[in-house]
C-alpha cells in the first residue's frame, strides 16, 4: 500500500479536509492533521529515492519544475475563481497584495509572514524546506546516516525553546521575517523525518528493532518540540492525530507486500497534486453557493468533488505531466 501510495502522496492530504465536514467528530482526532500527517511521511519516505541519480542543485531544480508550475497555474485559476465569485456573488471586491501574491506563489509565505491565499500550501512550503535539508546533507542520507536525523531533531528542539521569547515576526519596512514560520517548517521537517527512517530500512541500512526504536525517539522529539514551540495551543488534538497517522503508515509499510493496485485509485492519484493545489478555497466557495441554493449537503459535496476533479483533471493534462516530462529530463 505504501508503494502504491508513495505515487502521490497528496491524494492522503485531500480527503480530510471535506471529509471532517460530514463525519463526527472523535476525540483527540482531527481528521485534516490525519490526512496531511500521512501526506508528510509519505513523503519523507519517497524523496530520499529522486537523491540517489541527481546531484543536489539538479535534485533542486527537479523538484522546483515539478512543484511550481502546477501549483502556480492552480493559484491562478483560484485567484480568477476569487475574483469572479466576490464580484459578481458576494459583491465584494478581494484583496490581494503584490507581496502576499508573490510570498504565496514562491511558498515561502510561512518565512516571510504573509497570510496564506488557500489555506493549505503550508504543507508545500514546508516540503520545500525539506527539499533544501536533503539536497544540503544528500550524501549522509543516501548513506543511511541515523545521527544526522538526530543531531539535527535535537538541535531544532533546543533552538525552539531557546528561542521562545523571540518575537513572531521581525519587520523591517515592508519586509517582514517570521520566527514563528520558520520554528513550523523545522518542526514538521523532523516529522518528516522519520519517513527517511522508514526509506533506511527499505534499503537495509537499519534493522526492524532499529527502525522501532528511532522511530518512537524521533516521535517523542517531535512531541516536546511541538509542546514547547509556537504551536503547542494544538495539543493534543493534533499531535495525536500525527501519532495515528504514524501508526497507519506503520501498518501500511509492514504489509507492503500484500496491497494491489486499484484503477480507480490510480486515477486519483494522478491528478491528486493539482486537486490538492485547487480544492480548497474553490471547494469550500462552491460548497457554500450550492448550499445558498437549497441544494443538500451530500449533493453539494459530490458536486463541488466533480468539479474540482474536471479542473484538476485539465490541470494535471495542461500543466502537470509536461513539468513532470520535464524534472524527468534534469539529471
Amino acid at each position: 500500500m505504501v508503494a502504491y501510495l508513495t505515487k502521490s502522496p497528496e491524494i492522503i492530504g485531500i480527503t480530510p479536509h471535506y471529509i471532517d465536514r460530514l463525519m463526527p467528530p472523535v476525540p483527540w482526532f482531527d481528521y485534516g492533521s490525519f490526512g496531511v500527517a500521512v501526506f508528510f511521511l509519505i513523503s519523507g519516505f519517497v524523496i530520499p529515492f529522486s537523491l540517489k541519480n541527481k546531484k543536489p542543485a539538479r535534485f533542486i531544480m527537479a523538484r522546483a519544475v515539478r512543484i511550481y508550475p502546477t501549483y502556480i497555474f492552480a493559484s491562478l485559476t483560484m485567484m480568477l475563481f476569487i475574483f469572479m465569485t466576490s464580484r459578481f456573488y458576494w459583491g465584494a471586491a478581494p484583496e490581494f497584495s503584490f507581496w502576499n501574491v508573490l510570498a504565496n506563489l514562491t511558498l515561502t509565505q510561512l518565512i516571510f509572514d504573509q497570510r496564506s491565499m488557500d489555506a493549505v500550501n503550508w504543507t508545500l512550503s514546508i516540503e520545500i524546506v525539506f527539499y533544501l535539508f536533503c539536497a544540503v546533507f544528500r550524501g549522509k542520507i543516501l548513506s543511511g546516516s541515523v545521527s544526522l536525523i538526530f543531531i539535527t531533531s535535537l538541535t531544532v528542539c533546543l533552538l525552539t525553546y531557546l528561542s521562545k521569547g523571540m518575537p513572531n515576526t521581525y519587520s523591517i519596512g515592508e519586509f517582514k521575517l517570521s520566527p514563528y514560520g520558520i520554528k513550523m517548517c523545522l518542526l514538521f521537517m523532523l516529522f518528516m523525518s522519520i519517513g527517511i527512517l522508514f526509506h533506511y530500512h527499505l534499503e537495509q541500512r537499519i534493522n526492524s528493532r532499529q527502525l522501532i526504536i528511532y522511530s518512537i525517539a524521533l516521535f517523542a522529539i517531535v512531541l516536546v518540540t511541538w509542546y514547547i514551540g509556537p504551536i503547542a495551543d494544538q495539543f493534543p488534538n493534533s499531535p495525536m492525530s500525527y501519532a495515528y497517522a504514524l501508526l497507519l503508515f506503520s501498518t501500511c509499510y509492514a504489509l507492503r507486500d500484500k496491497f494491489r493496485e486499484f484503477r480507480v485509485l490510480s486515477f486519483l492519484s494522478s491528478i491528486s497534486y493539482p486537486y490538492y493545489a485547487l480544492h480548497s478555497v474553490i471547494g469550500y466557495a462552491t460548497l457554500r453557493i450550492l448550499v445558498d441554493h437549497n441544494v443538500g449537503v451530500a449533493a453539494a459535496f459530490f458536486i463541488t468533488f466533480a468539479f474540482i476533479l474536471l479542473l484538476s483533471t485539465l490541470l494535471h493534462y495542461t500543466v502537470e505531466k509536461p513539468s513532470i516530462f520535464l524534472s524527468k529530463k534534469i539529471a
